[in-house]
């Protein structure tokens, strides 16, 4: 377990910190902050309580607002809650759920469905499957793992309206290390099959899949030993989980990969960030890479400076062709020439809009310290993101806020 703590640390540029310690209010009282911009109605809005409280991902409502997902020791029944926060189109707050029991319990990814919401996570050790309505009502929920540690870094909604769980297990892979792990379900989240994928004697993880044309999945993650800097990992199946083939791509190509995203001419757009780090903590660039559905690099960017570390946590593909990400920055400098005050242990939320080449555009930050975890297209053609604050030696609250279609910033 010691060499997993290691190897999480070392290639997931300090995932440990994603846990944030709220300010000290609670979401049905009032926002902690909220910051909005007159001219193009952008906001910026954090949520939490006295506790640890941050979100990893966020979809829009029906009714034009937002429903938040992560976790929450403000509230709830354990040391940590999966946690749900739903607000209007202005980011203000309408309803919280939490879900869990005693243990540690948390949401990593959600997905928008035709009635409700799909949310993964993991729940004491177990990776943790919710369904819920678009009130947050539960209508059911799954756990799938062994007697070690398992983890779900995302789920997304199959051709056949069942679900694809992506993450890690340490349960089902050789002795003191963890593999990728995918598992098929039903549209009720019942288990149809699931499959550990990962190189002899190295630590691996699966931290983003995509349904391809063929009926089968690409998946995205990193490989790594302890000695060693991480290496960008691909593998392809068929339908039914079997492995195609795969590829790591070391050397120029070490890094961390945690997003994938199909885009409209049938590729995927990854994103992540490129090493090597210095001292586990500067050194890292933003990385966006496209590929085809045979693992073949269409283009491969980076972005930042070498001094700092500069990573993506999520990036789609925008309306007009190209791509927008949003991620952090850990260090001393700018990003996109924005002059800014920094601390050299501060974390700054960054998002940047490049062209269909991946050239930038434009992009900025909002007006406080902390990390960008997901984004997505909103209706009115602008983006939402959600993440949380952080401001060293302490974390801060969940964080939501959006940018106009222009670029605008609250």
């Amino acid at each position: 377990m010691k060499k997993k703590v290691v190897g999480i640390f070392v290639c997931t540029l300090l995932i440990a910190t994603v846990l944030p310690i709220s300010a000290q209010l609670k979401i049905n009282e009032i926002k902690n902050d909220y910051q909005t911009n007159l001219l193009n109605d952008s906001w910026y809005a954090t949520y939490g309580g006295k506790g640890n409280d941050g979100f990893y991902a966020v979809q829009q409502a029906p009714d034009g607002g937002y429903v938040a997902a992560g976790l929450t020791n403000s509230i709830g029944a354990g040391s940590y809650d999966a946690w749900l926060v739903k607000t209007d189109s202005a980011g203000t707050p309408e309803w919280e759920k939490t879900f869990g029991g005693t243990g540690d319990d948390r949401f990593h990814q959600i997905q928008r469905l035709s009635d409700g919401y799909i949310i993964a996570g993991r729940s004491d050790g177990d990776i943790y499957v919710v369904k819920v309505d678009d009130d947050g009502n539960e209508s059911w929920s799954r756990t799938y793992g062994g007697n070690k540690d398992d983890y779900a870094y995302g789920i997304w909604q199959t051709n056949d309206t069942g679900y694809i769980v992506t993450g890690i297990t340490e349960s089902y892979a050789p002795q003191d290390l963890y593999h990728m792990w995918v598992i098929k379900t039903d549209e009720n989240g019942n288990e149809i099959w699931n499959e550990t994928y990962g190189r002899d004697n190295y630590f691996s993880e699966c931290k983003g899949a995509r349904q391809t044309s063929d009926g089968g999945y690409i998946l995205t993650g990193q490989t790594w030993l302890l000695n060693e800097w991480c290496f960008w990992y691909l593998v392809k199946t068929d339908e039914d989980g079997n492995e195609l083939w795969n590829k790591t791509f070391e050397g120029t190509h070490d890094g961390v990969t945690v997003s994938i995203e199909e885009t409209a001419d049938g590729d995927f757009i990854i994103s992540g960030s490129k090493g090597p780090l210095i001292l586990g903590i500067v050194g890292c660039n933003a990385w966006l890479i496209k590929i085809d559905i045979h693992g073949n690099i269409e283009f491969e960017k980076q972005y930042g400076y070498k001094l700092i570390s500069d990573t993506f946590w999520c990036a789609i593909q925008t309306d007009d062709g190209g791509y927008i990400g949003t991620g952090s920055r850990l260090g001393l400098g700018s990003l996109l020439n924005i002059q800014l005050p920094w601390f050299p242990l501060w974390s700054k939320i960054c998002v940047l809009k490049v062209d269909a080449d991946g050239n930038q555009e434009w992009g900025g930050s909002p007006p406080r310290n902390g990390v960008g975890r997901f984004i997505r297209q909103t209706s009115d053609d602008g983006y939402i993101v959600s993440g949380y604050t952080r401001n060293y030696p302490n974390f801060g609250d969940g964080v939501l806020f959006t940018i106009d279609s222009e670029g605008n910033f609250p």
